[in-house]
């Protein structure tokens, strides 16, 4: 074990970024059963990517720091780009389901205009 602080603190980082996209990538899983599209897939990729870079480089730094390594920088960009990949996860989770929204909105008004337009007809021929 270690006293550092700052070590402790990217192991909790890394800890409860991990479980709260361990619950992005189930929520997606969700999702996916009713809207299905391939922004929500992306997503899901992206969230599981980014949970190995970002968490998964935390943890490393944290077990080379406490073993004393020195190949710690080394592991530094990876990080960020695990943020990246978590961030964009977020992002197209977002637009796959507007998308799906969007889609179902358009759906029902050009079923109201179809059936409004079928009214008018009768009135008009009436």
């Amino acid at each position: 074990m270690t006293d550092d602080v700052k070590v402790i603190q990217n192991f909790q980082t890394a800890a409860q970024y991990q479980m709260y996209h361990a619950l992005a990538v189930m929520a997606t899983g969700i999702v996916m059963e009713k809207f299905s599209n391939r922004l929500l897939s992306i997503a899901a990729v992206l969230f599981v990517l980014g949970i190995i870079f970002f968490s998964g480089s935390l943890y490393l730094m944290t077990w080379l720091k406490i073993g004393g390594s020195t190949v710690v920088r080394a592991l530094g960009p990876v990080t960020p780009l695990g943020g990246i990949c978590l961030i964009s996860g977020w992002v197209l989770l977002m637009a796959g389901v507007l998308k799906e929204i969007a889609i179902r909105t358009i759906s029902v008004l050009s079923t109201i205009t179809r059936r409004f337009i079928i009214i008018v007809k009768i009135i008009q021929a009436a």
